[in-house]
């Protein structure tokens, strides 16, 4: 059976030139491996720069909680208007015992005047705590658990949005990859259905034969336009994700993950390295240091004190210029909420305790979850190699049958969409264990070590 030419079909070239202009307007943007892309997001992305802010904040405050041990020195100025003068009455009538003085003199009395009822002065005090209970000594440990715990909370946010950038970034390539491979099975469909329509009109097939290759060649445009929408779609997401207009053509190909180590030694990671078991260390270091502070409100403050006048207008040279001493300041009763909050205090970290708890078992199970889902990819991917070697024999079998006259139109389609499925499986395939990968790096707490492992694992080809 003599088969002629066909031409490619027009959704292809439509296709193929929106490829060519996507890679012509990708070239104009700088290619980006994964690592440039990691290194995007940790200088670009928003929520990291707020963590970071976080923590710089919390670095002041504890500053701040540290200065309390110095004194306090304070200035003060105080003008005074009384009412009146303060005025002493001194009687002079014991005078007139010891002066010769003759009976009919009396002395008067002498009003002196010891603070004019105007008057103004300046002074400068200090204060220096000697003793709070261990008030001030918990504060500053507490501001430094707070510190601890912003850190942690940016490595947990960077390690999330590494994970996050796997999925988009791989995610990009398997959607450009099923494009691919759409476009291929497009133009073979098309072929098949202009062979079939010279076929049927030398009358070598039926109709209904022809009628097959039609629908299959719509259904495969169909698939084709989802495809080429999907691309577009992830590479919105993967530019969003890196705060980009867009994005360059991707230089790190898909891989597969071999030799990852034991299962245990990612569970001792978890429970050394992740950031949610540091976030919750510091956690309940400030619930232990909450404690402390309420405890510590049961005992006395003692204190050193000075004041001295440096200046001053019509204050009396009677009135004190400086005064210094120790004082001790004790709060015995304050209502039931001192009880209370140091109760309230007291589950705090009863609460935390269990939650770091219930978080270290959490973390095994993930890790347990994440490794078997890499094997499970992994092992897909390889048994896919062999599916897709005998599907492309499949192809060349019954493509050769229907030329020769012993096969149907139907069965060249159904072998051709059977590759198809495969080679897109097996991507499938790929892309799960990559995501499994990062998500088992996050989940152990070891984020950073991913390109260590795409180093040592296989890369995906193209058909």
């Amino acid at each position: 059976m003599h088969v002629p030419r066909t031409p490619v079909p027009s959704i292809v070239l439509a296709v193929a030139l929106v490829i060519v202009s996507g890679r012509t307007s990708a070239q104009q943007v700088e290619p980006l491996s994964f690592g440039d892309a990691a290194h995007a997001v940790r200088a670009d992305h928003g929520s990291l720069k707020a963590a970071d802010a976080l923590v710089r904040q919390r670095e002041a405050e504890a500053a701040a909680a540290r200065d309390l041990r110095w004194p306090t020195v304070t200035f003060g100025a105080t003008a005074v208007q009384m009412s009146t003068a303060v005025v002493q009455s001194v009687s002079l009538a014991p005078l007139g015992a010891i002066l010769p003085l003759p009976p009919t003199v009396h002395l008067p009395e002498l009003d002196l005047e010891l603070q004019a009822s105007r008057f103004a002065l300046a002074s400068v005090g200090a204060r220096y705590l000697l003793y709070t209970g261990g008030k001030v000594q918990a504060a500053g440990r507490a501001a430094d658990a707070k510190v601890d715990e912003a850190r942690a909370a940016v490595d947990r946010e960077a390690a999330a949005l590494l994970t996050d950038l796997a999925r988009k970034y791989f995610g990009l390539q398997l959607r450009q990859r099923a494009r691919a491979v759409r476009v291929d099975a497009v133009a073979v469909l098309g072929r098949l259905q202009h062979d079939a329509q010279q076929l049927e009109a030398e009358g070598l097939i039926a109709r209904a034969e022809r009628l097959s290759a039609d629908v299959a060649h719509a259904d495969g445009e169909r698939e084709l336009r989802a495809a080429t929408s999907d691309v577009a779609l992830a590479e919105t997401a993967l530019a969003s994700l890196l705060t980009r207009d867009a994005v360059g053509a991707l230089t790190t190909p898909l891989f597969v993950v071999r030799d990852i180590g034991s299962v245990e030694s990612f569970k001792a990671a978890a429970r050394e390295r992740h950031p949610a078991l540091a976030q919750l260390g510091a956690t309940a270091r400030l619930a232990r240091e909450g404690l402390a502070v309420e405890r510590a409100r049961h005992k006395p403050d003692v204190f050193l004190f000075g004041n001295q006048v440096i200046g001053h207008w019509q204050l009396s040279e009677l009135a004190p210029h400086g005064q210094y001493g120790i004082g001790a300041a004790w709060t015995l009763f304050e209502g039931p909420d001192r009880k209370r909050k140091a109760a309230a205090a007291e589950l705090q970290v009863a609460r935390v305790e269990a939650l770091d708890e219930r978080a270290r078992r959490d973390l095994a199970t993930l890790v347990e979850v994440r490794y078997r889902e890499i094997e499970k990819a992994r092992d897909q991917y390889d048994t896919l190699a062999s599916l897709e070697a005998l599907a492309e024999e499949h192809v060349r079998m019954r493509t050769a049958a229907f030329r020769e006259g012993v096969g149907t139109m139907l069965e060249v389609v159904s072998a051709q969409l059977q590759l198809s499925k495969v080679r897109i499986d097996r991507a499938q395939a790929a892309y799960q264990s990559v995501v499994a990968l990062a998500e088992l790096l996050d989940a152990s707490g070891q984020s950073e070590r991913f390109d260590e492992f795409r180093r040592r694992g296989t890369e995906v080809r193209e058909p």
